[in-house]
């Protein structure tokens, strides 16, 4: 027993020593130094030496022989000088990004996680990335480059943004894509409120993106102008054809409006509404025939004029074509002209021919 019994004695003395002689010192280091020299092997420069750290102060709490603090001190010395540095010119929203977050915790999962020894500090309203090598430096900078990202989406009608809808699925996406140990996307708006910008994780952010982006889409309220051969053919839709396209204002989804004046139907609504308005009321343009007769007889306008209420009566009862008296102001706008042999290849394109099986015809009487 005596040799395990001296063992014993002779460690409990070592111990008393150490208490006895044993300091504690504590020296200054930022966060993100820390996590370098833990992955540099920090914990085993001195196994005797008592190490914390007081993240909050930013001190590094040494106890142990003087000895043993001095050499410690003196490796973190030459580990700091021997350090690499790098500032890096990245967007905006990525700096806003890294700045949201906790530095410490980011670069672990950023660098140290894929064996790059390297973190990052947010200085000067920059990103400064601290590396052991300059092949980490390079690496973590292509690292945030290719992992994080941003995505910027146009808002036409800010309204959408107001709408229960928008707010129920951004709370949404954040719930999913971000705790409160790990951020992984920011969803912020710019300051005119016109653009949202995602901003995180290169996934994550494409995912919510196409999610924000669909609402935007299917909810911005447009307003889009059908142009017709004629103010016949508004006429003729408006009056004779409401049947027709009356369930777009009893759902309330689309407002129509004719203009009184020049050959035009205009809608206005969420944009896959209108969208499907308009294909509508140009298959149903697209389907009826013009002609315009000109009269150039002196006094035939104002015959039409006062005469006309008696003779088209006669003619409408026929319900499949109307007559329409064409003033100079219901022609289009300069610069919004529409002629009809333009309408006619727009309705090719769309509908991949000439629409004419539909044989209704309208007559536009224009007296000169």
């Amino acid at each position: 027993m005596k040799p395990i019994i001296e063992k014993f004695l002779k460690r409990g003395k070592n111990q008393i020593e150490r208490e006895k002689n044993s300091v504690t010192e504590d020296m200054e280091i930022s966060p993100a130094m820390y996590s370098l020299l833990e992955q540099d092997g920090m914990k085993t420069v001195s196994q005797h030496l008592r190490i914390d750290y007081n993240k909050k102060m930013n001190r590094l709490i040494l106890s142990g022989l003087h000895t043993e603090t001095l050499a410690f001190k003196n490796w973190v010395l030459e580990k700091k000088i021997n350090m690499k540095q790098k500032s890096l010119q990245i967007n905006y929203s990525v700096l806003e990004f890294l700045r949201s977050v906790d530095c410490d915790e980011m670069s672990r999962d950023l660098f140290i996680s894929h064996g790059i020894t390297a973190v990052y500090t947010i200085e000067n309203r920059g990103v400064i990335v601290i590396g052991s090598t300059e092949r980490a430096l390079k690496e973590a900078e292509k690292r945030i480059n290719t992992v994080l990202t941003t995505k910027v989406l146009v808002v036409e009608d800010q309204g959408v943004l107001q709408m229960p809808e928008w707010l129920n699925l951004k709370k949404q996406l954040e719930n999913l894509f971000s705790t409160v140990k790990k951020i992984s996307v920011l969803i912020n708006l710019s300051r005119k409120r016109d653009k949202v910008i995602v901003t995180g994780y290169r996934k994550p952010v494409m995912e919510v993106s196409e999610y924000l982006g669909r609402l935007i889409e299917k909810h911005t309220r447009i307003v889009e102008k059908v142009h017709v051969k004629s103010h016949a053919v508004v006429d003729l839709i408006k009056v004779r054809k409401s049947q027709d396209w009356q369930h777009f204002i009893k759902s309330k989804e689309v407002k129509v409006s004719f203009d009184s004046v020049r050959p035009l139907i205009e809608l206005s609504g969420e944009r896959a509404f209108v969208q499907q308005a308009r294909t509508f009321f140009e298959r149903m343009a697209g389907g009826l025939y013009t002609d315009t007769l000109i009269l150039q007889k002196s006094g035939a306008k104002k015959y039409f004029k006062d005469q006309g209420k008696m003779m088209l009566p006669i003619l409408l009862k026929e319900k499949r074509f109307v007559v329409v008296l064409q003033e100079d102001d219901m022609l289009e706008e300069e610069g919004d002209l529409f002629q009809a042999e333009e309408w006619n290849q727009r309705m090719i394109r769309r509908f991949g021919k000439k629409v004419e099986n539909d044989k209704r015809v309208l007559t536009e009487l224009k007296v000169i």
